[in-house]
């Protein structure tokens, strides 16, 4: 028997600002970053996969199955950032980050390769939720 695992890791807080000036400052952060976003439905930003570099993937994971000769050979991820007005001048920004792996978990092992979802340390959120966060006081001065 298989069992998959899915890890959900967000990061959530609330801003100062009303929703459509989060969902405008979102998209224009996400923009910036070379993020396509793939879908806006009632609050909820979709972005397309992103391809990552694999040397990369550890700033931003949880790993604690390091192998000495990992068979890993391409990383992706994609973002899906809820927000919800709780009022007229605050809303709520959750953003999640699903991050995969392609390949093996030793270079060793006779096994076919497969995208295999590793678990986010909430560091992009936070990077993300910090650029939002800066753009919308920057636009409030």
């Amino acid at each position: 028997m298989v069992s998959i695992l899915f890890f959900i890791i967000s990061f959530s807080s609330s801003l100062n600002f009303p929703a459509d000036n989060v969902i405008e400052t979102t998209k224009k952060v996400l923009q910036d970053l070379g993020i396509p976003v793939y879908r806006v439905t009632d609050g909820t930003l979709t972005t397309e996969t992103i391809t990552l570099h694999i040397d990369s993937l550890s700033n931003y994971i949880i790993e604690d199955q390091f192998d000495e000769n990992p068979g890993w050979t391409r990383a992706r991820f994609w973002l899906k950032i809820k927000i919800s007005g709780t009022d007229k001048d605050e809303t709520q920004l959750e953003i999640f980050a699903h991050f995969q792996r392609f390949g093996v978990p030793s270079a060793l092992l006779l096994i076919p390769p497969a995208w295999t979802d590793i678990e986010s340390n909430g560091r992009l959120e936070k990077e993300i939720f910090s650029t939002i966060e800066r753009k919308l006081n920057s636009r409030r001065k």
